[in-house]
């Protein structure tokens, strides 16, 4: 009653003889009882006074038109083809003469059906609004038979209104109670706010009109109209229809990190201009302005919203131990927006692109798009689409620790700027590099003290203001606290109880809470300067609170537990209140550990907690000892940035959890042809006994190169970044990371492609390519022939039976893989995988011979290069290896046959050269 609006849609449904409703809209034809959409609506009786035949005969014809091909999704049309069609259409198969004069169209059946039952439901309902909003309504009745009809009904109005009342569903504040209804967020500066957690998508939507063409990001169609065209949300720039306002799926960024159950860092590129892309924050396109992008997905952002990225990216190594290969399953990863060209939905079948806005659904591993309203009704379960084949699958790979930066293990060159670097966890966030200029703190013009609104700088916390960053909010100079407070939690996108923070001045040395009258214009004014607000987290009870706890990599569907804790809650038993609400046995807590994550975005003895922080797509964790007290963690954090106690998180992992047995690390750049001892030497002086490692080998002896392995992960990392700051002979240690392949996961007839890229081959055109080939494929399977060569990557491999080897490059770098291949063949289960060649180089006489073409141009689609390895034929290549011997001892043994052999200061094999060469056969002008 107090949500319907004369000018609304209605929505029209059938009911069989045991109550089910039967229904038609965009979803298709739904049937079924459990619909609570329908709890409250009017009921137009048809026929009365039947009997069972009767029943019968209608539950038969509603049968036999819901079986019509007109009512799948596809084919509805909002005007052609909808809710009423399927109902007239019903009616008219029942053959009812009386009925047959109101079903000549819509609009007679609405008028003799419909509005008779809509006009005394009106009157109703305003007479609810009025007992609603007075208490009390008072009628002028001029007969004894209204008086009693209208008497009777305000008795059952008022009955039901005590009812509700007693029943608590009215807020204390006089306001409805939303609780438990599926409404969209009113905007933070509205005087009416619903409850803040209630909503899954947590936008902040408010009407507005556009003066400009304008498409809705969840059905890709314009909006129409001259004024309130449709919603937009005040934090991400989500625009919608109204009639979408209801089934919007895609979160909002300030909760975004919190619907993610396993973070996953991003690589990312050199800042650049990216063309036709849209932000992935913010929502707006990517034209001019600085931005940056996942080298694994396709996740791109301004630079200035770099600080509120998700990490989010798809999770590359997944492997879990004790874990049967029929027991897995591959789920999609979904990125919304940047949809390839004419992108079809899966679903529907309908065109799910856009060129105009950030809209649609994309899997990075197997690449199907659907609509985000469609792509929950597909399969979970992901199979690797057309690249099952040659796809390297994430359940068979394992890394050290999920914290390792992704470009340490594939090696990915650091050529960003310091500037563009990301932040440690305790950084604070500021909107761009200009917020911290001299022109932020002055006024640009005298003329915007005379204006209405005022632009104020906010702090969240103590590390902020030494630091001085901050972002900054545009407010009314009559603006209400709790409209300040509001619209500081979405500059810092944060959602969350605004009654939990307060705001000071920030040039007051007390620190004195703003005051409710006119708090704008009691700050304190500093001469060129603009008034600051420290944003700080004060919930009712300081003492007192609630973290929330992710399972991790336990064997639990939910995301997360809320765990209520105070000040005396220790670790131990925020672990005992997890593992019961995870529905874990908590009888050997030493089984567990709780672990610190912070984003830079049975047995208890079994666990342990871990805190996690996500910072700018950045992952850092710490394992945490059983007598911490995580709330007294989040209030600190809270006093140094509010930012960071919101992208701070906890995990239950356990102790025993296994990420990789054996870490292997690859040190190159050492001195060519020396012994094993002396390799040895080296290592013990650079790293210490402490971290010395379990065993070297295999040794690269005429390349400089090694692989050291280790059995606990911690102290492999913690050697690996020893190492790489290290330096021998004047030359930077190269130093890499290796993921761990478990070839037995591998699914069968599964044959793994991996990809080498020479990136300065034929004018680096190899940067492109390895890009795209990463985004297309695992990038644990593509590596840059500048880091350590093809060695790095033959060795992960060397486990798994039956692979392929792209090599892209010229004949130089296709002779170099292939002698790599040669050195290492004899260790490798597989040792002559079949080579195909994406030709970078200025001859490509082989390629030319092995018909891959010419060269590459830059205008072939990388996705088309993968299908021709796919679909090429095999074939042998001759490789002869010849052996050179020199004379000179010879002759020294003829002419002086007294003279020993071994006493001419050289052996015969100091004086042999060995040369490994192709034999194939090219006719051509470059050849």
């Amino acid at each position: 009653c107090s949500h319907y609006q004369n000018a609304a849609d209605l929505h029209i449904g059938l009911t069989d003889s045991k109550g089910d409703v039967y229904e038609f809209d965009k979803y298709g034809l739904r049937s079924g009882t459990g619909n609570s959409s329908w709890n409250q609506c009017l009921s137009v009786p048809i026929v009365t006074d039947v009997d069972n035949m009767w029943k019968d005969y209608w539950d038969y014809t509603l049968q036999i038109a819901a079986q019509m091909d007109r009512w799948q999704p596809n084919q509805y049309s909002e005007d052609q083809n909808n809710c009423y069609s399927f109902v007239i259409t019903f009616l008219r198969m029942l053959r009812v003469k009386d009925l047959k004069p109101s079903l000549n169209s819509k609009t007679q059946f609405c008028k003799d059906f419909i509005v008779p039952r809509t006009k005394n439901a009106a009157k109703y309902i305003a007479l609810y609004r009025r007992v609603v909003k007075e208490g009390i309504c008072v009628l002028n009745t001029q007969s004894p038979r209204r008086r009693s009809q209208r008497s009777l009904a305000l008795q059952a109005l008022s009955t039901w209104f005590r009812r509700k009342w007693s029943d608590n569903t009215m807020a204390a504040s006089g306001r409805p109670n939303w609780s438990g209804k599926t409404i969209e967020n009113a905007s933070p500066t509205t005087e009416v706010l619903p409850e803040y957690d209630q909503f899954g998508h947590g936008h902040y939507f408010t009407k507005k009109t556009f003066h400009k063409p304008t498409y809705c990001h969840h059905c890709t169609d314009m909006l129409w109209g001259l004024i309130g065209q449709g919603f937009i949300c005040e934090v991400c720039n989500f625009v919608v229809h109204d009639r979408c306002l209801k089934t919007v799926v895609s979160p909002c960024s300030t909760v975004a990190s919190n619907v993610i159950k396993n973070p996953v860092p991003h690589c990312w590129s050199d800042c650049g201009h990216l063309k036709r892309k849209f932000c992935n924050v913010c929502r707006k396109r990517i034209e001019d302005q600085s931005a940056v992008r996942c080298e694994i997905c396709e996740y791109c952002v301004h630079l200035d919203c770099h600080d509120f990225s998700v990490p989010d990216c798809k999770e590359c190594a997944t492997y879990v131990p004790d874990q049967e290969l029929l027991q897995v399953v591959q789920s999609h990863h979904w990125r919304e927006g940047n949809l390839p060209a004419n992108s079809k939905c899966h679903y529907c079948k309908k065109t799910c692109w856009s060129t105009e806005c950030l809209a649609g659904m994309r899997c990075e591993w197997c690449g199907s798009t659907a609509h985000a309203v469609c792509y929950r009704h597909l399969a979970q379960e992901c199979n690797f689409g057309w690249l099952q084949s040659i796809m390297l699958p994430p359940f068979c790979i394992s890394i050290p620790r999920t914290d390792v930066p992704l470009e340490t293990i594939i090696g990915v060159q650091n050529r960003k700027k310091e500037t563009n670097s990301p932040r440690s966890a305790s950084e604070e966030f500021s909107s761009g590099s200009d917020i911290r200029s001299k022109d932020a703190d002055e006024y640009p013009s005298p003329k915007d003290k005379d204006k209405d609104e005022e632009t104020i700088k906010v702090y969240d916390g103590n590390a902020s203001m030494k630091r001085r960053t901050f972002r900054t909010i545009t407010i009314s100079r009559s603006a209400t606290k709790d409209q300040i407070i509001a619209a500081c939690l979405r500059a810092f996108h944060i959602h969350d109880d605004p009654r939990h923070y307060i705001i000071t001045d920030a040039y007051d040395t007390n620190e004195k809470e703003l005051c409710e009258f006119m708090p704008v214009q009691s700050l304190i004014r500093v001469e060129g300067k603009r008034c600051g607000l420290f944003f700080r987290y004060r919930p009712p009870n300081p003492d007192e609170g609630s973290v929330k706890v992710y399972p991790g990599k336990l064997n639990v569907t939910d995301t997360y537990r809320v765990i209520p804790v105070t000040l005396d809650t220790s670790v131990e038993d925020v672990m005992i209140a997890a593992l019961d609400q995870f529905g874990l046995d908590s009888g050997d807590l030493n089984r567990y550990r709780l672990v610190e994550f912070g984003l830079d975005s049975g047995d208890l003895n079994r666990y342990r907690l871990v805190e996690v922080s996500l910072d700018k797509g950045s992952v850092h964790e710490r394992t945490m000892d059983n007598t911490e007290s995580p709330w007294a963690i989040i209030k600190s954090l809270a006093r140094d940035s509010i930012r960071q106690k919101d992208n701070t998180r906890f995990y239950l992992q356990q102790v025993d959890e296994v990420y990789c047995s054996n870490v292997a690390i690859f040190v190159g750049n050492l001195p060519p042809n020396l012994s094993q001892r002396q390799y040895e030497r080296i290592l013990v002086e650079l790293l210490g006994k402490p971290y010395k490692y379990r065993q070297i080998g295999p040794i690269y002896y005429e390349y400089g190169s090694l692989i050291v392995t280790y059995d606990n992960a911690d102290i492999a990392v913690k050697a690996y970044y020893m190492l790489r700051e290290s330096s021998y002979d004047d030359k930077n240690l190269l130093v890499l990371l290796l993921p761990n392949i478990m070839a037995d996961m591998i699914p069968p007839g599964v044959r793994p492609l991996l990809v080498f890229v020479n990136v300065k081959s034929g004018g680096c055109q190899g940067l492109e390519l390895i890009s795209s080939f990463r985004k297309l494929l695992n990038p644990y399977q593509v590596y840059d022939l500048e880091n350590g060569g093809p060695l790095p990557g033959l060795y992960v491999c060397r486990h798994i039976k039956d692979y392929k080897i792209l090599v892209c490059g010229g004949d130089g770098t296709v002779g170099w893989v292939l002698q790599c291949l040669d050195n290492v063949g004899q260790d490798s289960e597989c040792q002559s995988p079949p080579c195909a060649i994406v030709p970078l180089g200025t001859g490509n006489d082989l390629a030319r011979v092995l018909r891959w073409g010419p060269g590459y141009t830059g205008q072939e689609d990388p996705v088309s290069v993968l299908k021709d390895v796919i679909d090429a034929e095999e074939i042998r290549l001759d490789r002869w290896t010849v052996v050179f011997h020199s004379d000179e001892a010879t002759k020294q043994m003829e002419e002086k046959p007294g003279l020993p052999a071994n006493s001419s200061g050289s052996t015969s094999e100091d004086n042999t050269a060995i040369f490994v060469m192709n034999n194939y056969f090219g006719l051509g002008i470059d050849a």
